[in-house]
């Protein structure tokens, strides 16, 4: 099925009498948690599209609300070319709320001046020697 297939495929009473059968079974976006919007996406598991069609396994399809499911496409792009991904983004998103919501984050006149905190963020500390992680060598 090409890409005009697929979409007129959703608009077809079997699709739609699918989705709503569906959507019996949950309220929530499977990823966020978050309560499925009116707009929300039925998500295929199943990429290959010579199967787009088949709906007859509730286990192959994830509710998705939109913003959700356009994040988990574009994350599976990078993903079947390089699993490691996953690992990187949790580093980041690890690093992000250490930064933000770190000890003593609060307080941004005395958090350099935290010497635990410091000890124990090698990431700080690569900053204050004029080192960052993602420094590029030229």
């Amino acid at each position: 099925m090409n890409y005009k297939q697929r979409s007129e495929f959703r608009k077809t009473d079997k699709w739609h009498k699918w989705k709503a059968k569906c959507r019996l079974h949950t309220s929530k976006d499977f990823i966020t948690k978050e309560p499925l919007c009116r707009n929300w996406n039925l998500h295929h598991l199943d990429l290959n599209i010579q199967r787009y069609d088949c709906i007859d396994d509730m286990n192959r399809f994830m509710p998705l609300n939109p913003k959700t499911h356009e994040v988990i496409h574009e994350i599976f792009k990078w993903y079947k070319k390089d699993h490691k991904v996953l690992d990187r983004i949790k580093q980041t998103l690890d690093k992000m709320e250490e930064y933000t919501y770190g000890p003593d984050a609060w307080n941004v006149d005395n958090k350099h001046d935290n010497t635990e905190y410091n000890k124990a963020s090698p990431a700080v500390q690569a900053q204050q020697d004029r080192k960052h992680i993602h420094s590029v060598k030229r």
